[in-house]
């Protein structure tokens, strides 16, 4: 599966309108996750709805916080090929107020 299928499934899941961010933090560094995470859970309180799409090999700290903070977790059954290639177990981070159909 590619990362454009897991984008196109997730969007047409959550039934959602145009607005919605999907935000790829395959390949980005342990700060720039952390960072991403935080932001879209602040953003989150505020209204803003996204999705974050993350590798399940992420650091304990940041899983910490996603445990507590993330009101959605959605697993992905089969392993996504990144733009290097490369096969990843991932997860989407679901900060949105609409119900799934997932």
């Amino acid at each position: 599966m590619n990362l454009a299928e897991v984008e196109e499934s997730l969007f047409h899941s959550l039934n959602s309108n145009s607005s919605l961010r999907i935000i790829n933090l395959l390949n980005k560094t342990k700060k720039e996750k952390a960072e991403a995470v935080e932001t879209a859970f602040w953003n989150f309180l505020r209204g803003e709805d996204s999705v974050i799409i993350l590798s399940v090999a992420t650091s304990s700290k940041l899983f910490q916080f996603i445990l507590k903070h993330v009101p959605k977790l959605f697993f992905v059954e089969k392993r996504v090929v990144d733009d290097n290639g490369k096969r990843k177990d991932v997860i989407a981070l679901l900060f949105t107020h609409e119900p799934l159909s997932i």
